[in-house]
């Protein structure tokens, strides 16, 4: 059974809004971890960044996700909440992105 759920939004820098966070959480009663594929499409004249946290830490080593890619795995612990944040890379231009983030897991 596959079940997914996308997040769109955009961000801009050096004026408006410059960052969103997502929360979720996984409740997966068969295992302790789950498995999520992570696909992100953008358009704009931009670059985000992606970090995931987990509560009030940044997360180092979880890997990375860019405009275009898809189906990235990334293995988390059930009942726990984490957040992405993505924001605008800085730059001294107006830059505007809009951005889907899908978050799957089979």
């Amino acid at each position: 059974e596959a079940r997914s759920f996308s997040y769109s939004s955009d961000v801009s820098s050096t004026t408006g809004d410059s960052e969103d966070w997502i929360a979720f959480t996984v409740a997966n009663p068969d295992d302790a971890r789950a498995t999520l594929y992570l696909s992100l499409q953008c358009e704009g004249n931009g670059k985000i960044i992606v970090e995931l946290w987990q509560g009030e830490t940044q997360l180092e080593n979880w890997g990375s996700l860019q405009c275009g890619d898809e189906e990235n795995e990334l293995v988390i612990y059930r009942n726990e909440t984490y957040q992405f944040r993505i924001r605008a890379k800085p730059s001294s231009t107006l830059q505007y992105i809009q951005y889907t983030l899908t978050i799957g897991i089979r």
